[in-house]
């Protein structure tokens, strides 16, 4: 079963993701996380395939927050998703 892992403060978008697991089916396994710090906490206690991950957060820039789960976890997907077009 992969596991990933949604990291973004919009609480509807979190719902969304959270909805995922109904659409993908059995062997896809969703969670989420509010921002990169509790993210963080969470990649402590638990390994994840996939980390996707918003780059506007106000508790940590999120290409800091990819930064560190290479660092850490370099196994793992990194995936940057924003609804904002920035460089």
């Amino acid at each position: 079963m992969r596991r990933v892992l949604f990291v973004d403060d919009d609480a509807a978008t979190r719902e969304l993701y959270e909805q995922l697991h109904t659409y993908w089916g059995i062997g896809e396994e969703v969670h989420t996380a509010c921002g990169g710090t509790e993210a963080l906490d969470l990649l402590k206690r638990e390994k994840f395939d996939v980390i996707v991950s918003d780059l506007n957060m106000p508790d940590m820039p999120g290409l800091d927050f990819l930064k560190r789960v290479m660092e850490t976890h370099p196994e793992a997907a990194r995936i940057v998703i924003s609804g904002h077009p920035d460089r």
